[in-house]
């Protein structure tokens, strides 16, 4: 990899930046494992909230609407501010899901300089035999991307092949008959419904071709290609899957991110209601700062 590479993803992006919370940060030791534990104490996912029997107050609710790392810090130091190192008591803690574990554990490596990068895909190790969809972070380490999870604790040295399937593995792989589409979607929240399969292998392909050119955007942020159904653009799709499996070619990636928006929004996304129709569909304008 090239120094210019690791600069790129060394260096924070408008969500990932947290410089305004040094203070906090100033103990922080600069390892994937430490960044995965401070994730897990400066927020709580919501599927340990609702085990633990708490209340998803509307306050909650809006909580999942938190678009920046620095945000999530903020949100967590109103309940408790004592360091982020310390482990809190549930209330004290943000309420997320993958994506905000993921921003902040690469947020903490990039602000000392690590490079580091959110990957949209599906774990297959959170419901046996089925693809979740899920979002985790990428480290850079010996020249190579290790993958690990900050929300379940999974370590770079926990690395399997099997343990994440990208957004654009996903893609290929399906396309290739080699698995089946109807495996890969979300099983966490609406159990057997009918949210997987084709579109949201689409869905999860952008939202990682965008994490790799560094806007990292929510899970249920829809734009350009999403807008439309998957079977018109396969092809455009499969084109670019096969750019996101090969990092020489990240300079390219970025700049057709910039141009084209039917791959990269432009300064405003969709954002689709979740959590049983809680949020309601509305334009979002992406901000140069979070």
């Amino acid at each position: 990899m090239t120094g210019t590479f690791a600069r790129y993803y060394a260096a924070a992006s408008p969500t990932s930046d947290v410089s305004r919370h040094a203070a906090a940060l100033r103990m922080f030791r600069g390892t994937p494992a430490e960044a995965g534990r401070w994730a897990r104490n400066t927020v709580l996912h919501a599927t340990g909230y609702s085990r633990l029997g708490l209340e998803m107050t509307p306050e909650r609710i809006r909580e999942f609407t938190t678009r920046s790392a620095a945000q999530i810090i903020d949100r967590t130091l109103a309940y408790d501010s004592a360091p982020l190192s310390v482990e809190r008591e549930p209330l004290q803690k943000m309420v997320g899901n993958c994506y905000h574990g993921a921003l902040l554990g690469c947020a903490f490596l990039r602000h000392v300089g690590i490079p580091a990068r959110l990957r949209y895909g599906f774990a297959p190790y959170l419901f046996p035999g089925k693809y979740e969809d899920h979002c985790i972070c990428e480290v850079l380490l010996g020249g190579r991307w290790r993958p690990f999870d900050p929300s379940y604790g999974l370590e770079p040295d926990d690395e399997d092949p099997a343990t994440f399937v990208t957004g654009a593995d996903a893609w290929l792989r399906c396309r290739a008959g080699e698995a089946d589409p109807d495996l890969f979607g979300t099983y966490a929240l609406i159990g057997d419904g009918e949210a997987r399969g084709w579109f949201f292998l689409r869905n999860n392909l952008l939202r990682d071709y965008a994490a790799l050119c560094k806007v990292e955007l929510h899970p249920w942020d829809w734009w350009g290609l999403m807008l439309g159904t998957e079977e018109d653009r396969a092809e455009l799709l499969d084109e670019l899957a096969k750019t996101m499996l090969d990092d020489r070619l990240w300079a390219e990636r970025s700049a057709r991110f910039e141009a084209d928006p039917l791959v990269g929004p432009r300064h405003a996304v969709m954002a689709i209601g979740e959590l049983a129709g809680h949020f309601e569909n509305k334009e979002v304008t992406l901000s140069a700062t979070w």
